[in-house]
């Protein structure tokens, strides 16, 4: 018998980690389940872009993006559900302490909250309120989900369980190739935390030395290109960047700290090699080649190892295509029914 299902909302601001809570409710609105989710903003305030078939529940008035506004709506919700799925922070709090809220409660941790707020002295400072309530939230005896970095929050393992967010084999998957010299992609983003500078920086010093390439950048937000020529591509949905991930024979992820590293599983499942920062699933030289973050240097020697190793570095990619297969959405729901259902 399928169950009611409760997923709470301190916004719908696309992201990547919204986009997985609605493949979670959608796939378990096709198991049978009744799943509707709990918004803390009006219906008006973002469309919704991505795919969802189950019933959003919105508040019928605006509420500014402040956190104490949108916690006190939350404070006053009623809801009776089965389970009650928390999916930041504020929900978390709002989950347990809130007593017209019933069900059995889990809160999904997608990215260690407190860094989005202590990543600069100034965010610290400011954000300080934030910091401290998503720090007290990882403390409260509600059953912890986290995809795949518990240990970060300094969680024992018997407090949460493991379930990875999933990809979608119809979309991502290997195509062939007829690139004419070396191509490298990578997603360019302007926050620093994101490393698209050291990738630029460690391209142009590539050159210097001789080193033939192409570059493939996807969204070009990165203004510290060190007047590099590559080709631009701006993919407008999976689709698109799928393609983008299967046409280079290389993709870097240089992200400083992250929830789930998606651009590199999405990489292996492409068929393509992928170079990343730490990430917290696969084997750091048997699926993806490891970097260090905040460091040009090492993306030159990683890619100099790549290109002077090219067997070893054919069997990591493979080894990264048979790891992705691990990660198809089917596999993911089935996790979420097993917890929810035990």
């Amino acid at each position: 018998m399928g169950k009611e299902i409760a997923i709470l909302l301190y916004s719908k601001t696309p992201s990547g980690g919204l986009k997985v809570l609605f493949r979670i409710g959608n796939g378990l609105l096709q198991r049978g389940h009744q799943v509707k989710f709990y918004i803390a903003e009006d219906e008006g305030c973002y469309a919704l872009e991505y795919e969802n078939a189950c019933e959003l529940i919105h508040s019928e008035k605006p509420i500014p993006y402040r956190l104490f506004r949108r916690l006190k709506y939350l404070m006053q919700l009623e809801i009776r559900a089965d389970i009650v799925l928390a999916t930041y922070f504020p929900t978390a709090i709002a989950a347990y302490y809130n007593a017209k809220i019933e069900g059995q409660l889990f809160y999904y941790v997608q990215a260690n909250e407190t860094h989005f707020f202590s990543f600069r002295i100034k965010t610290l400072i400011r954000r300080f309120h934030y910091f401290l309530l998503a720090h007290l939230s990882y403390k409260l005896p509600i059953s912890k989900v986290i995809n795949c970095f518990g240990s970060s929050l300094g969680l024992p393992k018997a407090q949460y369980t493991e379930v990875p967010p999933g990809i979608d084999p119809s979309i991502y998957y290997p195509r062939a190739r007829s690139n004419k010299r070396l191509k490298i992609g990578h997603i360019s983003r302007q926050e620093i935390r994101k490393g698209s500078e050291e990738f630029f920086t460690a391209m142009k010093n590539l050159r210097a030395q001789g080193f033939e390439f192409d570059l493939l950048i996807a969204y070009n937000k990165c203004t510290h290109t060190q007047g590099l020529e590559f080709e631009v591509q701006m993919p407008k949905n999976e689709n698109e960047l799928a393609a983008f991930y299967a046409s280079c024979d290389i993709v870097l992820s240089t992200v400083w700290e992250k929830g789930f590293a998606y651009p590199p599983l999405e990489t292996m499942a492409c068929g393509s090699l992928s170079i990343a920062t730490p990430i917290d699933y696969g084997t750091p030289s048997v699926d993806f080649v490891p970097i260090e973050i905040n460091n040009a240097k090492g993306i030159e020697e990683a890619i100099k190892w790549v290109i002077h190793h090219p067997e070893e570095a054919e069997k990591i990619r493979l080894n990264g295509i048979n790891l992705s297969q691990h990660y198809h959405w089917d596999k993911i729901i089935d996790k979420w029914e097993r917890l929810f259902l035990c």
